[in-house]
């Protein structure tokens, strides 16, 4: 799944026993398919939005594009690229990818014009006292994007009451899925390092494997989650504060 400079990848294996979930893939297979998007893309029909690519033993192969479905952020896949587990797409990278692959208005599907239609979400900076040692760490500031991608999504319309630990959770289901341990493991060690939370403890696994694997066979990894996820619920609160009115005000 590719839209704007955000891209995820998720890939099943068949073996004779199980289908097996691979770790997360690497910096030359996203560049590989970013590039095959941009070459494909069209001056009519823009880029298209998901790929596949099915890979057999024998070494036989096909792949498989949608420029007009509806794309949703992988989580999990099935042995045939089809979605297990996803997340809406933000309206924001939407608009960022049409900017950058526009498409003729007679073959642009009705729920594009749609989501593209809908106001965006606009933000103060402002931070609790709680959070607010958070505010020099670059990968809190990343979070700090994702939890407002995840608000942008549910909260085009501005009437609507927002629940923080949706919001949370769609975000630490996506790290969880996304992200090796060590990952979060600097997360924690960035809020502790501002006193936000206590120091946490090493891993008795390998902080290289994917979150996923290790939250369940490291008891010290999972409490150390269930710390995270609390940051991110205070955090879904504290950007939900932040959102401007049409008329400017928080």
């Amino acid at each position: 799944m590719n839209l704007g400079v955000t891209a995820r990848l998720e890939r099943a294996v068949e073996t004779d026993s199980t289908v097996v979930r691979t770790p997360p893939a690497d910096l030359a297979e996203f560049e590989a398919w970013s590039q095959l998007r941009e070459i494909m893309a069209d001056r009519e029909r823009g880029a298209w939005l998901t790929g596949r690519l099915r890979l057999h033993s024998s070494g036989a192969y096909s792949f498989d594009f949608s420029w007009d479905e509806e794309p949703r952020w992988p989580l999990m896949v099935d042995i045939d690229g089809r979605l297990v587990e996803s997340l809406p797409v933000e309206n924001s990278e939407l608009r960022e990818d049409m900017a950058k692959y526009p498409r003729d208005a007679t073959v642009t599907p009705r729920w594009l014009v749609e989501r593209l239609g809908a106001h965006p979400v606009d933000f103060s900076d402002d931070w609790s006292a709680l959070l607010e040692p958070l505010e020099a760490s670059d990968n809190w500031s990343i979070i700090r994007e994702m939890v407002r991608d995840t608000v942008q999504v549910l909260g085009d319309d501005r009437d609507a009451v927002l629940d923080s630990d949706v919001v949370a959770d769609a975000v630490y289901n996506e790290l969880l899925a996304s992200t090796r341990a060590s990952q979060l493991m600097r997360l924690l060690r960035d809020a502790a390092a501002g006193g936000v939370v206590e120091e946490p403890n090493g891993l008795t696994h390998d902080e290289r494997s994917p979150s996923r694997v290790v939250i369940g066979r490291d008891d010290a990894f999972r409490e150390h989650v269930h710390v995270l996820r609390s940051l991110l619920g205070q955090l879904a609160i504290q950007e939900i504060a932040n959102i401007v009115t049409r008329g400017g005000m928080p």
